[in-house]
């Protein structure tokens, strides 16, 4: 029950994204004034709510009025609560838009938004409401279980001593074994950790970056240059995570998605929407399906250079603006999760496969 038809159109984002579009139906308040009469509360009976709302004053007092109206004729209702989320550009989540604008980086802190649209998923962030219209409080705790989501190993609050031992463990394994090899080991360490972010789906607190590289440069101190303090180490090493654009084990998985695309016949390709669809869209397509079949959770990253890889008549740019035709409603192959940096060294687009993977 969000308050704008952008709003709205974030719903469907979701549905689709999580493969629910069949499955549930996005209502649409226009404005906070909003009132459900006798006839639209019978549309609601026994069905179940999730009532998403703006994260402002006037957004709490139309969840209020509209919770206690479903309460007496829906078979269950849910709040989901978006105060205190963040954008990847740090500004505070204030509707349900804003929520599409949350990427893999902050899924830790909010885990609920994997599957937003699962009305079976009792997070943090919902509440179900009682048969008069009660909210109950917030959990004053986060949970001890881990959510089986995508299909990621993900680190609970029980486990912390686990992730501490692996970081501890990847300083030691990228250590310097020889002298003027800092600069190499360093950054194979920077591009293992940015490895774990992904696949723990949370970045690294400063802490527990300045305790791996305090483990690095312990193991490796008899071949660190005298010269150079520690101070001048942990600058380069706290700017280096920063720059990694390919995680450790993300190339591999590149390179076999092509070494696939390019054994296949053609008509091992996807089919795409359109008579006589050039080939090079069609292995173009064929890599974004190899590179979902790798992923754990349907999405992945692909840079506009390395989609050039799928055909040699493409270059960057010609490549990226056939990706932009196949993320076209009308193609339906691919979407775009967030769009790349424009910068050479800026982050690769993310997508998600549209068609069938089999």
């Amino acid at each position: 029950m969000p308050e704008g038809t952008k709003d709205g159109l974030a719903g469907f984002h979701f549905a689709d994204a999580e493969d629910r579009l069949s499955t549930v139906g996005v209502v649409v308040g226009l404005g906070s004034a909003i009132k459900l009469s006798s006839e639209d509360l019978e549309k609601f009976r026994g069905r179940r709510v999730r009532i998403v709302a703006d994260a402002d004053t006037a957004g709490k007092d139309v969840t209020a009025r509209i919770r206690r109206q479903l309460a007496s004729c829906a078979a269950e209702v849910q709040v989901f609560e978006l105060a205190g989320l963040n954008r990847d550009d740090d500004l505070p989540v204030k509707d349900f838009f804003d929520a599409t604008q949350i990427g893999y980086e902050s899924f830790e802190a909010n885990r609920d938004l994997w599957s937003v649209t699962d009305l079976n998923t009792k997070g943090d962030r919902i509440r179900i409401i009682g048969s008069r219209g009660e909210l109950p409080p917030l959990p004053t705790s986060p949970p001890h279980e881990s959510p089986k989501s995508h299909g990621f190993p993900v680190y609970p609050v029980s486990n912390s001593h686990e992730l501490e031992k692996e970081l501890e463990e990847l300083a030691v394994r990228n250590a310097c074994t020889e002298r003027d090899t800092a600069r190499q080991r360093r950054w194979r360490l920077a591009r293992d950790l940015v490895a774990i972010e992904k696949r723990i789906l949370r970045k690294l607190s400063l802490n527990e970056q300045i305790q791996v590289f305090d483990k690095w440069s312990y193991a490796s101190r008899s071949y660190l240059d005298p010269k150079k303090t520690r101070d001048v180490y942990l600058a380069a090493f706290l700017s280096e995570l920063r720059k990694v654009r390919v995680p450790t084990g993300e190339g591999e998985a590149l390179k076999k998605a092509l070494e696939q695309v390019w054994s296949y016949a053609i008509s091992d390709l996807p089919e795409l929407p359109m008579p006589d669809a050039p080939e090079s869209w069609r292995r173009l397509a064929a890599l974004h399906r190899e590179l979902a079949r790798q992923s754990a959770n349907g999405t992945y990253f692909l840079g506009c250079r390395d989609a050039a890889k799928a055909h040699p008549s493409f270059n960057k740019d010609s490549a990226n603006n056939v990706q932009r035709v196949l993320s076209q409603p009308e193609f339906g192959v691919i979407s775009f999760v967030r769009v790349g940096d424009s910068r050479p060294t800026g982050k690769a687009s993310e997508f998600r496969y549209l068609m069938p993977i089999a």
